[in-house]
Order: structure tokens, then C-alpha cells, then sequence
């Protein structure tokens, strides 16, 4: 929802990914996720209890990678490959759940291939977590109850929380910024008309939106994309980083009342 993800080329089942040029995104989830955020669930199953580090590798595939890999054919029981560093064996994956398209960093964005995989066989996990809950009622009442639950584990601990609902508002920020200049302030050739080009720059990097990616290394030898949004690290939904000179904003899935709360310096 913030908009971090990772990247790397992927090939059905015993295809080699490294010569595929078909690239695939890449995030974590927990038990549950795709049903608090009322992702739908297409074929499969969500991960459970049973997907641990010495069970096969799982992950659950979004609509446009099932298509992208298999065509028009259910993509559950399928494998697919990952690439890997030279001289390493590509990881193979079992697809266990077919789930539907969700924007992954912005509302404008291109639904693009991604695959989940369950945050239980991650083997380096960060000291920092997202929660992804859905509530009935009040919400002062669960964040109170989470953070003296999260200071009885560790008192040091840091814990925040934040609407998806406003999460989805920061992301609209620059049409609302947009529509505002054009409505006020558009004048062509005139000081107004200036205002708007430095702020048309600074939104969108220029005349065409575009995305503001950096990419590093991760120990999988793919490419992990941090982009700017409001907290960062790993995550049972998802995460992202800060990053540019202008503001970035970060997407959601819209029509969910969940709540969002981040934990630091989780205790090893």
C-alpha cells in the first residue's frame, strides 16, 4: 500500500527465469491479509499456519501475473521460477492462491505482475513489522489496547497506527494539488503560469507522470523498488521507504476501513 516492493525476473514452472524478460513484483503477507483488506480471492487458498520455513516455498499470484506466466489458465498448483546471482540455483515457487489485481504503489498506476509470498518462510526478517486490522468501532479503543499489548512485550518498543482511508487522501494530494492550479491559478505566460510549471516539475518530474524508483540489491539477487511513503520495512501486507526531492505519494486499495499500525524495534 506504501509502495515497497521488490523486483526480478520470474518463468513458469521449469522455464529459466534469468532468460525470460518477463520481470514480476514481489511482497510479503501474513495469514489473513487478502481477507482484511477484502482482496478477493480468486482460486486457492491464503497462506495458514502450515506454510513454514521447511515447507515448500508458496506464494500467491495477483490476476496479471497468472496471466502474464500461464495465459488464460488457472496458475494454482503451477511453479514458477525466480532469477538468481550467476552460479546459483533459481528458487522455485508453488502457487497456492490466484487473488485479484491491486494497485501497489499508486491509484493511477497499471496493475503489474505481482507475487506474495508468506512472511513465516522469510529467513531474515528486519526489527520492524506492518499490521494490516480491521475494526469494529471505535478507533482510540484497539490503539490503546495494541500499544500497552506491545509495552508489555518490550517497553521500548515504538508503535504507530494510520487509517487506510487516510492513507488513500495523501495519495490523491497531487490531483487535488493540480485541479487547485488549474482552477486558480492557470494563466499562460504570467507569473501564475510559472507557478505552475515549477509545481507540474516537482509533483510529476516533468510534463509526464512518472514513478521515482530506487533500486539496491537484496540478498535474492533481485532488485527491491523503495519508494516514498510513510513508513518503511518489512511487512505481513506491505512497505516502502522515503526517498526524492518532492513529494511522493503512496496508494491503497479503496473501500477498506483498515487500520494500519507499524511496529519498530521488535524484539529479537
Amino acid at each position: 500500500m506504501s509502495g515497497g516492493t521488490w523486483n526480478n525476473l520470474v518463468a513458469p514452472d521449469a522455464a529459466v527465469a534469468s532468460a525470460s524478460g518477463k520481470l514480476a513484483y514481489f511482497n510479503q503477507a501474513g495469514p489473513g491479509y487478502f481477507k482484511t483488506m477484502g482482496t478477493r480471492l480468486i482460486a486457492g487458498r491464503e497462506f495458514n499456519e502450515h506454510d513454514t520455513p521447511s515447507s515448500p516455498k508458496a506464494a500467491i499470484v495477483n490476476e496479471k501475473f497468472a496471466r502474464t506466466l500461464f495465459g488464460a489458465a488457472n496458475p494454482v498448483g503451477h511453479t514458477f521460477h525466480m532469477s538468481a546471482d550467476a552460479g546459483k540455483p533459481e528458487p522455485v515457487f508453488q502457487i497456492v492462491g490466484l487473488v485479484g489485481n491491486t494497485k501497489d504503489g499508486e491509484l493511477r498506476e497499471e496493475f503489474v505482475p505481482i507475487a506474495f509470498f508468506p512472511v513465516a518462510q522469510e529467513d531474515d526478517l528486519d526489527a520492524s513489522a506492518h499490521f494490516v486490522v480491521r475494526i469494529a468501532g471505535a478507533a482510540g479503543r484497539f490503539t490503546s489496547a495494541a500499544k500497552s499489548a506491545a509495552s508489555a512485550v518490550n517497553p521500548a518498543m515504538g508503535i504507530g497506527f494510520r487509517s487506510l482511508s487516510g492513507q488513500i487522501e495523501d495519495s490523491l494530494l497531487r490531483e487535488r494539488l493540480m485541479a487547485t492550479f488549474v482552477a486558480r491559478l492557470w494563466t499562460p505566460g504570467g507569473a501564475a503560469g510559472h507557478a505552475w510549471s515549477l509545481w507540474c516539475h516537482c509533483l510529476y518530474g516533468g510534463a509526464t507522470p512518472q514513478r521515482d524508483w530506487r533500486t539496491h540489491r537484496t540478498r535474492r539477487g533481485s532488485e527491491r523498488r523503495d519508494k516514498t511513503g510513510p513508513a518503511g520495512g518489512r511487512t505481513a501486507g506491505r512497505s516502502g521507504t522515503h526517498g526524492g526531492d518532492c513529494p511522493r505519494d503512496v496508494g491503497g486499495q479503496s473501500g477498506s476501513n483498515a487500520l494500519m499500525a507499524s511496529e519498530s524495534a521488535l524484539p529479537t
